[in-house]
């Protein structure tokens, strides 16, 4: 009997390890969205100070806004990977910190809730990850701007467009089920 508690004493302290390390997983995955802002408001601030303001528009300040694009979005793709990545070993830590807890309640016949099985696509693809999916967004709507569109009301339409769907992507997200141990 003795031995049966020493190992869920190893279970529990296996647990409790496992749940600092998904915290401070956590904290980090918030920590990498704010250097991403962070980042492009330096790029996007040090590549839009070069534009000439003034009513003629020049091909030099066409080509540095596709620039600032440009950095913006490869900014954001590799920050994305890097959240993804925290995030998906988030969601392992969980996994097999769920896998314990189960153990330690097979004794107490105690059902604990079951967690999806994580792969590398849920982790590009989920609500926390809404934030760069926006950041695509404006770049698109502002590549299309530049390039295709020829009138004010042309771009303001576009606009109103992608910030509906945003809105629209988040609602979505956010009443979407959680299920976690």
């Amino acid at each position: 009997m003795s031995n049966n508690k020493e190992e869920n004493n190893i279970i529990m302290n296996e647990v409790k390890e496992l749940h600092a390390s998904i915290l401070e997983i956590s904290k980090s995955s918030f920590e990498i969205k704010k250097l991403c802002i962070t980042t492009i408001g330096i790029f996007n601030g040090f590549f839009l100070s070069k534009l000439n303001f003034s009513n003629d528009v020049k091909n030099t300040d066409i080509d540095i806004i596709f620039t600032s694009i440009c950095i913006t979005l490869l900014i954001t793709i590799l920050f994305h990977i890097t959240d993804a990545t925290t995030y998906f070993f988030q969601r392992k830590n969980r996994e097999r910190q769920s896998r314990f807890k189960q153990l330690l309640c097979v004794e107490n016949n105690i059902e604990l809730f079951s967690l999806k099985d994580t792969n590398w696509v849920s982790s590009f693809f989920n609500s926390s990850m809404v934030m760069y999916i926006t950041i695509y967004l404006m770049a698109f709507v502002a590549y299309v701007a530049l390039t295709y569109l020829t009138t004010s009301m042309e771009v303001m339409l576009l606009s109103i467009f992608i910030f509906v769907s945003s809105i629209v992507v988040l609602l979505v997200s956010s009443k979407k089920k959680r299920e976690y141990s």
